[in-house]
This record gives C-alpha cells, structure tokens and sequence, in this order.
C-alpha cells in the first residue's frame, strides 16, 4: 500500500480496524444467541428427558443424562460464540 493514498495501515490492520465499527444492533443479536445458547439445550432436554421418562417409566434416568447433555451443550455453545466474538 502507498502511503502516499492517505491510509497508512497496512491490510490486515484496515480490517481490524473496520471491524471494530459493528453497528449497535449486534451487541444485540449477540446477547440474544447467548440466551438461546444457554437455555435451549437445557431445557430441551430436562423436557425430553421428562417424556422420555413418562413414556418408559425409567424416571429419572432420561432427564438427568439428557439435562447433563444439554447443560454441556449450552457451555460448549457458549464458548463457540464466546471465542467467535473474540475474533472479530
């Protein structure tokens, strides 16, 4: 790049700095999918595992091993977001 074109960062540090200027409505999104990403899969599976249970009689086999599931899901997903954010 030529210095000379009034923009003296180099490339990489251009994208960097445009990324910085998100608008306001992704703070938004943002906190929204990390609402989603931590109570779908918990309650998705304490509700699954609940029929699961009433339908096999097992209770509560199903709810506690898919309750778990679903609470790692939720982390795991949260993280994913987490370390995506972070990169941009």
């Amino acid at each position: 790049m030529n210095p000379s074109e009034g923009n003296s960062l180099p490339p990489d540090k251009k994208v960097k700095a445009e990324n910085k200027k998100l608008p306001k409505w992704r703070g938004m999104t943002i906190a929204v999918n990390i609402g989603y990403y931590l109570v779908g899969p918990i309650f998705g599976g304490l509700f699954l595992g609940y029929l699961l249970d009433r339908w096999l009689g097992t209770h509560p086999w199903f709810t506690v091993i898919l309750l778990v599931l679903g609470i790692v899901t939720a982390l795991v997903k949260t993280v994913q977001l987490g370390m995506r954010i972070g990169d941009e």
